[in-house]
């Protein structure tokens, strides 16, 4: 029998975190095992988002939704003609009855009996599903720990039916530490990069030999073994999810990352400064702390919102007893230049940081707080040159001398 794998995704919610962590690992699986992945689906209804989930995920397929193959149709509301027989069969064995409701249940001795047909005829995605599995000829079926009860009842309908059943593969079951379900679509809202999610979604059940917590698909080609599978359960992390995907935002180039972040600054402020090399530093300056693509436009909003909030951090440094005489001299110094770059600011900062030190013997973050407060809002952040070179002489004369009229 040859190694065939599939993903056939619910029909109420088709792209729930365990859904994902289940297309991912039938891929890895099918992949290493140098077999075959099909991909099916519950009606036409869903072929699209289908199509495009498993495309954004980087996952390919060599059967089924939009290949085409030998077992086409390739969705259950195509097929339930193919399930008819079967349904036929376990009632003249006496392992299924009709009801008074126009159901049809499979009988169990020890279980609840689960439904296979509907009062309307047709065949239940569940059952649907274990019909596939034996038609399309799959040799591993690929699920979530929360499905192990569903074995009996599986076992049962194979013996039945007098079907050779495949390899059952539970994966951890993942464990979310905040209440409500994950989805693809939040995922892809918040900014996530696709191979990201893929590599950290396998890491929910499995880590490369050499112990890398980064590697691409061919990695998982080579090296992933059905053994090396843990049971039990794995947390659904944020913090290490967030850790990979910054790993893969760092591989971007600044302008590239730029175009990516730019539909989210657009959808939070409106029209971006048309100057595109404007965008690729502050880019660059803001990228250190971000961790998905979403986190943009709160890390830039000093550089794109002249009503942003001071911190209680930043009002304190510009209450201090050095603030006024601090932005003052800065007002002085910047009267004198023509262009204010990031360079050009360095070396003011360096030169007056030297002098007031020595006038007053104030401390260097006594000197530059003030300054950081004042142009973005807070005592920390990105460097304070970059943040000068990047709002210009114009913008940083405008928010010192608001400043020292404020306090």
């Amino acid at each position: 029998m040859s190694t065939r794998l599939r993903f056939y995704p619910s029909v109420t919610n088709p792209f729930h975190i365990e859904a994902l962590h289940t297309a991912v690992f039938s891929w890895g699986i099918a992949r290493a095992l140098k077999g075959e992945f099909v991909v099916c689906t519950a009606d036409s209804a869903q072929t699209a988002e289908v199509i495009e989930a498993l495309e954004w995920l980087g996952l390919d397929w060599d059967e089924g939704l939009d290949m085409g193959g030998e077992h086409e149709p390739y969705e259950q509301a195509e097929r339930q003609a193919l399930y008819r027989p079967f349904v036929e069969q376990l009632i003249a064995q006496s392992a299924a009855e009709k009801r008074a409701d126009g159901a049809i249940y499979l009988q169990l001795p020890k279980h609840d009996d689960p439904m296979l047909v509907d009062d309307h005829g047709r065949v239940s995605p569940f059952f649907a599903a274990v019909c596939d599995d034996h038609l399309l000829g799959i040799s591993h079926v690929v699920q979530e720990g929360t499905a192990f009860e569903d074995l009996p009842i599986v076992q049962h309908l194979y013996q039945q039916l007098g079907w050779e059943m495949p390899t059952w593969i539970y994966l951890p079951q993942l464990v979310l530490t905040e209440n409500g379900q994950v989805t693809l679509e939040a995922l892809q809202t918040a900014g996530y990069l696709p191979a990201a999610l893929t590599n950290y979604l396998f890491l929910l059940g499995w880590t490369p030999p050499e112990g890398n917590e980064i590697f691409n698909p061919s990695a998982v080609k080579r090296q992933l073994r059905l053994e090396q599978l843990p049971h039990g359960e794995v947390v659904f992390n944020w913090a290490k999810l967030n850790g990979i995907n910054r790993q893969y935002l760092s591989r971007l180039s600044d302008a590239d990352l730029a175009e990516k972040i730019r539909p989210y600054l657009e959808d939070y402020y409106g029209r971006l400064p048309a100057n595109e090399k404007w965008l690729t530093v502050l880019t660059h300056i803001i990228r250190p702390e971000m961790n998905k693509l979403e986190d943009a436009p709160e890390l830039a909003v000093w550089a794109l919102d002249e009503a942003f909030e001071m911190t209680l951090a930043a009002e304190e440094a510009l209450a201090s007893p050095a603030a006024k005489a601090v932005l003052t001299q800065m007002i002085a110094e910047l009267a004198h230049i023509v262009l204010l770059d990031a360079p050009t600011a360095v070396s003011i900062l360096k030169t007056m940081t030297t002098q007031l030190k020595q006038a007053h013997g104030w401390s260097e973050a006594q000197i530059q707080q003030p300054l950081q407060a004042a142009l973005s809002g807070d005592i920390a952040g990105p460097a304070l040159s970059e943040v000068m070179g990047l709002l210009g002489k114009a913008r940083c004369l405008e928010r010192l001398g608001a400043a020292v009229r404020a306090f």
